[in-house]
């Protein structure tokens, strides 16, 4: 499954904006922390009172750089080394406009950063930490230097 193919579905069966942009925010969350069991079976979607669709909540997010070593879903064809003009090009197919998709970037990458706190905060190891940070603090880094050339 690709990325593209999760707009595609939620572009033709939900009418909100917000809905348009929440498979954005799944792709920069996913990619930048690591989740790479991104498969299509955490992507749902459910039905209002008045028939209206939207995607669930998201769920099963959690750093799983293991075996696999890349994400079960692509983006642009690739499942591995995104850089901030693969998010620009997804979003410009999805009439995101280049400042919301900054803005969006921008909000992970604060949340992000606060991992290590909150982490520690809930109890999980520094052993694990380490290993989280080892691989979620270089692609933030590379990010935010591409994010001061835009």
């Amino acid at each position: 499954m690709s990325y593209e193919e999760l707009f595609a579905l939620t572009n033709k069966i939900c009418e909100k904006q917000s809905s348009i942009e929440q498979p954005f925010r799944r792709i920069v969350l996913n990619t930048l922390s690591f989740n790479v069991d991104d498969h299509a079976k955490n992507f749902s979607f459910m039905m209002d009172k008045k028939c209206n669709w939207d995607l669930t909540p998201a769920y099963d997010i959690t750093y799983s750089y293991g075996a696999v070593k890349e994400h079960l879903t692509t983006l642009n064809g690739k499942g591995k080394d995104f850089e901030l003009q693969h998010y620009f090009h997804i979003a410009k197919q999805n009439l995101i406009k280049k400042e919301k998709a900054i803005k969006i970037i921008k909000e992970i990458i604060a949340v992000l950063d606060t991992l290590e706190t909150r982490a520690k905060e809930i109890g999980i190891s520094n052993e694990n930490i380490e290993e989280c940070l080892l691989h979620i603090t270089p692609q933030l880094n590379l990010l935010k230097l591409e994010m001061g050339q835009v």
